[in-house]
């Protein structure tokens, strides 16, 4: 038996835990935001979609997407619930 200490308060149960946070860095640039357009500086685009930082999340639904996708939500729900909970006080 292995007892973790859980910092995002995901867990999956393939692969085992210490994986599942070295697979969260293949996700550092995904944002809740819309991402700034950087490939032709010159050129003005209209981004054509909101959350297109989350483009890149995967979409499978075996336990390591599942485990991104959901440490990623719960982050920023959690997120955004501190902010108006913050704002309110």
């Amino acid at each position: 038996m292995h007892v973790y200490d859980n910092p995002v308060h995901v867990l999956t149960n393939n692969p085992e835990f210490p994986d599942q946070l070295i697979k969260l860095s293949d996700y550092s640039d995904v944002t809740p935001h819309n991402p700034k357009y950087t490939l032709i500086p010159n050129v003005d685009l209209n981004l054509y979609s909101r959350g297109l930082g989350t483009h890149h999340l995967p979409g499978g639904m075996d336990s390591s997407s599942r485990f991104i996708k959901v440490a990623f939500v719960l982050l920023h729900a959690l997120l955004i619930i501190s902010l108006v909970c913050y704002s309110f006080a």
